[in-house]
């Protein structure tokens, strides 16, 4: 149970950050990179466009402080603001702490894509 109300809070979480997908007329791109558990896998994908850098902050600022307020006794989150990263850890039934995931979010111009050029 603890598991599934985690899953079903991260899955909120992301659903939230990715409401809307970045679009071509956009200066600005929210990037986030996610890592799940202790992998070393790190999945970058665009979330948001903005119009300005200012906007952008803002939006990074509205899910770090959603990411902060879901903490719970079995999740532990932990938000770097000056890295706009957030690490959850979940709490077992056991008591053991285990990594959940943890992601960070940046803005870049819409010229820039931090996965590296696409091939052909």
């Amino acid at each position: 149970m603890t598991r599934l109300r985690t899953t079903t809070l991260l899955v909120a979480l992301s659903l939230f950050i990715s409401a809307a997908t970045a679009h071509a007329e956009w200066a600005w791109v929210l990037w986030q990179h996610i890592t799940f558990g202790t992998g070393s896998q790190v999945t970058t994908e665009p979330v948001d466009g903005h119009p300005t850098r200012p906007a952008c902050g803002a939006a990074i600022k509205a899910v770090l402080d959603t990411a902060e307020a879901s903490r719970s006794e079995t999740m532990l989150v932990t938000v770097d603001r000056a890295a706009s990263s957030v690490v959850t850890l979940v709490k077992t039934k056991t008591g053991k702490v285990e990594p959940f995931s943890s992601f960070s979010l940046v803005c870049l111009p819409d010229t820039v894509d931090p996965r590296g050029a696409k091939g052909k």
